[in-house]
């Protein structure tokens, strides 16, 4: 206690407590920017659900006093606000009421009713929604759970002058049976236009402050942590790293990470075979009816009526346990890469948990991983802790890592792994055996994943000196364990892949059909006409290295639809640079030889990821190689930036605390872009 009292009386000066200040009035200004531009003008806007039975081409139904015309539909949406008819006048002055009432068809009972003044019609077609049937929407539980529910109206012409000239639209939509007019069968349907209440934009706006007042506090404790108690880049990781991953985690809901519907059905494949569930065949799995019910509720593009649907459902519980068949394709054999979703997933299952909060489940198992790994990733890291930082609170390494995605443990694994080897390489000891043992079972789950790409990774496994050793026979011994490692890691998930790619064996996976449906070019393709690789290599890399180089940062996210202003990615990448560059007062660890055998180890996993996608995903005859995309190369950064330190960059003091502050604000600048599209985007 005494020791944390006399940092801040050593810390605490008037320059740290402006900057609090400044950081405060800044973000409370931007917060209120977003909100008065974001928020605040969508609390009144409402989802038009455009109408349910509507055509250009249609009649008019004239009206009479006494007239009943009744119609019934389905309504195709969740929540409801109004239910109107189209009317049309050809009068300059109408007299008379109308009347409309609403009901449940298979209750018969009153969902709402509301009348209608004939004078409002002045020679001119009009839309009646605007001022018939409107619904109590005081109460969501009242206006929801009208999805595919079938509906009746029932509308009255309760008075009309004999000089009022009025019709009902009805269309040639043949959707719905045709309309009754006082018992007798109508030609055509009625034309009915429904609006849909989003209600949820009215907590959308309670959520965003209660959100955006959790990131202060964040941003708050972070900068008391760094600037006052001086705290340890991996100890701050805690705090920014865990709010970071919830904003991620639920703006970006389940379904909108790049084929994430794909991996939530590969990891209910293997939790049935963990709960001892046979499938029923090989293209289909078993769910419970909860567990379908939410995978078909899953959007690519995340938008507010899904987050309404979570939001509504994820605190339910579930006894359901009947299963039903879905149709699903499994999207990897290595298990390993969806581990800790398969637990989360399978302990909701276990537990009674509703479909909505099983998946939230297994992502957050997952989240919890990428908690751990990259917490020990910067502590363990004997050199540019701020790169690490900024690499593993890196919007995309959040992205995928708090996903289903099977990008997960492949990016986590090889940050981890680099950690643990420059733990080796720089710090003043020998080799120990916990050191061996890690080193290996990370070298052998990498070398398992994605068909062995980042394979040159793991061989930087023979840059540890002989000096490291404690005899040249162990080094001798290692450095062949190691490569043993490697080969099993690889050979036990990549040779059905490659009897695959080499036309040896019949595609199995979702992936492999459609790379010989596309008629992809092949190994030999590849071997034996150097020139047309050569040439569409080269092509692809100048018409797309700024979008795979932004795409390792930052985005764009989800499936690549939501923007992200690259200028974030630049300068998160600014700040990495900064991180690994040495102080005056620092070593520079990194060696001549080390510098040139990184550099190939990168340029062989970049050849690889290329050459994957070149014979997997890319149709003969493309100028380009298909598919590539930016996080392939997010477990590289750290490396990549590395290079870059030397006695040629340095800098005058060290500014670790500076870049990871800058960091985790550029993050929130990201959250901030995530809300906007997520806003404009239904």
């Amino acid at each position: 206690m005494n020791k944390l009292l006399q940092k801040v009386k050593e810390n605490l000066n008037l320059k740290v407590i402006l900057g609090f200040v400044v950081m405060t009035v800044i973000f409370m200004v931007g917060r209120s920017v977003v909100y008065v531009n974001e928020i605040e003008p969508r609390r009144e806007d409402v989802y038009t659900a455009d109408a349910v039975s509507r055509d250009k081409e249609g009649t008019m139904i004239p009206l009479k006093e006494g007239m009943t015309i009744t119609q019934t539909f389905v309504y195709p949406q969740d929540q409801m606000m109004a239910v109107g008819v189209e009317l049309y006048s050809d009068a300059y002055k109408n007299k008379g009421e109308f009347s409309m009432k609403v009901y449940d068809v298979a209750t018969n009972a009153l969902m709402g009713e509301d009348t209608f003044d004939a004078s409002q019609l002045t020679d001119m077609r009009a839309e009646a929604i605007d001022d018939v049937s409107y619904f109590n929407v005081g109460t969501p539980d009242y206006i929801s759970g009208n999805e595919n529910r079938y509906m009746r109206i029932e509308f009255t012409v309760v008075s009309l002058s004999e000089k009022s000239s009025v019709y009902l639209f009805a269309n040639a939509d043949e959707s719905f049976d045709a309309a009754q007019i006082t018992g007798t069968d109508a030609e055509e349907p009625l034309s009915i236009v429904v609006r849909g209440y989003c209600y949820h934009y009215g907590y959308w706006a309670e959520f965003f402050k209660w959100g955006t007042n959790v990131i202060y506090f964040m941003l708050a404790g972070c900068y008391i942590l760094i600037m006052v108690f001086r705290a340890k880049p991996h100890q701050i990781f805690v705090i920014a790293g865990t709010c970071m991953a919830l904003c991620y985690a639920f703006l970006l809901p389940p379904g909108a990470v790049p084929d994430e519907i794909g991996h939530i059905e590969t990891t209910y494949y293997y939790s049935n075979k963990l709960l001892g569930i046979e499938e029923p065949d090989a293209e289909s799995i078993y769910v419970r009816e909860t567990d379908q019910e939410a995978i078909g509720k899953l959007q690519t593009t995340p938008n507010l009526k899904e987050y309404n649907y979570f939001i509504l459902n994820i605190t339910h519980r579930s006894d359901d346990t009947k299963l039903v068949k879905i149709d699903a394709t499994k999207g990897s054999d290595n298990w390993l890469l969806y581990a800790p979703a398969i637990l989360g997933v399978t302990a909701g299952r276990l537990i009674g948990l509703n479909g909505i909060t099983t998946l939230y489940a297994g992502r957050f198992f997952m989240m919890f991983v990428y908690l751990i790994v990259a917490f020990f990733a910067i502590k363990r890291v004997p050199v540019g802790k701020a790169a690490m930082f900024i690499v593993v609170l890196s919007p995309m390494f959040i992205q995928q890592s708090c996903s289903y995605s099977y990008d997960a443990m492949p990016i986590e694994l090889t940050t981890l792994f680099v950690a643990e080897l420059f733990s080796v390489l720089y710090e003043d000891r020998k080799i120990r055996k916990r050191d061996i043992i890690i080193l290996s079972a990370l070298a052998f789950v990498i070398a398992s994943c994605k068909a062995g790409t980042y394979i040159p990774e793991c061989l930087l496994l023979f840059l540890i000196p002989k000096e490291k050793y404690e005899s040249e026979k162990q080094c001798r011994r290692m450095r062949i364990g190691f490569l043993v490692v490697m080969i099993l890691g690889f050979l036990i998930n990549s040779i059905p892949y490659l009897m695959m790619v080499l036309g040896i064996t019949e595609a199995t996976t979702e992936l492999q059909q459609y790379s010989n449906s596309l008629n992809c070019y092949t190994v030999s393709d590849v071997l034996f006409n150097p020139g047309n690789t050569v040439r569409v290599l080269i092509t692809t890399f100048l018409q797309y290295i700024d979008f795979y180089f932004e795409g390792s940062f930052a985005g764009p996210l989800g499936w690549l639809n939501i923007g992200i202003n690259p200028m974030w990615a630049y300068l998160m990448a600014g700040l990495m640079l900064l991180g690994v560059t040495a102080a005056k007062d620092e070593p520079e660890y990194i060696t001549k030889k080390q510098r040139v055998w990184i550099a190939l180890a990168l340029l062989a996993t970049v050849a690889m990821v290329t050459a994957a996608m070149f014979v997997s995903w890319t149709g003969k005859g493309s100028t380009t190689v298909s598919g590539i995309q930016g996080r392939y190369f997010t477990p590289l950064l750290f490396y990549f930036f590395f290079l870059f330190r030397g006695k040629f960059i340095k800098i005058a003091h060290n500014v670790d605390n500076a870049i990871m502050y800058f960091g985790i604000a550029l993050n929130v600048i990201v959250i901030s872009n995530i809300l906007s599209s997520t806003q404009t985007v239904m």
